[in-house]
Formats: structure tokens, C-alpha cells, sequence
């Protein structure tokens, strides 16, 4: 998909992220990690088109917080550290301690490497 993301609205951008970041989730869960990581370099994009435009634009993701999707709360809260760690880190921590699979692992990874200071963010 060669989307040009500097023309797309940042609600479109949200949109697109959910929609990549539930794609990835599954990948990871059917253990396809050639889709997982392709699906990872399109969120880190469309991630960082949207930290362009700003911490207002940024602030959209928190809405995908209450996702109904545990891999899509899990990979907004994971860029919403950034920004807003004190929402992102109690959605971490929640998925870290009710999901007993990859999602869950994931989120007790990141929150880690939070800690540590060893997360970064795309530019």
C-alpha cells in the first residue's frame, strides 16, 4: 500500500493505525511474523506523520485506549507513553496482568523497557 500519509487527515491516520495495529495483532497471534513486522513499519509511519502534526494530533490516539481490541490498546498505549504516560501505562499494566498471550507479553516487555528508558519512538 503506498498511501501518502502527508495528504490524509489525522483522523484517517488514527483510523489507518487502529486498523494496521488489530492487522498486526492477529499476524502475531497466527504467527505470521513477516505480516506482524511489515504491519509494525506501516504503524511506526503512519505513528510518526501524526507525531508530526503535534501533540493535539497525537492526543487522537487516546480514544483507542478503550479499544475493544487488545492489540490495538496495547500499541496505542505503547506510542501514548510518549505523550501521556499516565494514561498509557494503567492500559499497559491491565493487559499485562488479563492477557495470558502474546499481547500480554508484549505489554509487560514495553512497559520494561519504559522503565528502563530504553523505549524510543519513531521520529
Amino acid at each position: 500500500m503506498s498511501t501518502n500519509y502527508q495528504k490524509a487527515t489525522t483522523d484517517a491516520l488514527v483510523q489507518m493505525f487502529r486498523a494496521v495495529a488489530s492487522g498486526r495483532g492477529a499476524a502475531l497471534e497466527k504467527a505470521d511474523p513477516k505480516t506482524a513486522n511489515r504491519l509494525y513499519r506501516q504503524m511506526a509511519k503512519l505513528y510518526a506523520e501524526i507525531k508530526h502534526r503535534g501533540t493535539q494530533a497525537q492526543r487522537q490516539i487516546l480514544p483507542l485506549l478503550d479499544d475493544e481490541d487488545a492489540s490495538v490498546r496495547a500499541s496505542a498505549a505503547t506510542y501514548a507513553l510518549e505523550f501521556d504516560a499516565r494514561a498509557a501505562e494503567p492500559v499497559l499494566e491491565k493487559i499485562d496482568r488479563e492477557e495470558r498471550n502474546l499481547c500480554g507479553l508484549t505489554a509487560q516487555m514495553v512497559l520494561k523497557q519504559w522503565k528502563a528508558g530504553k523505549l524510543r519512538f519513531p521520529q
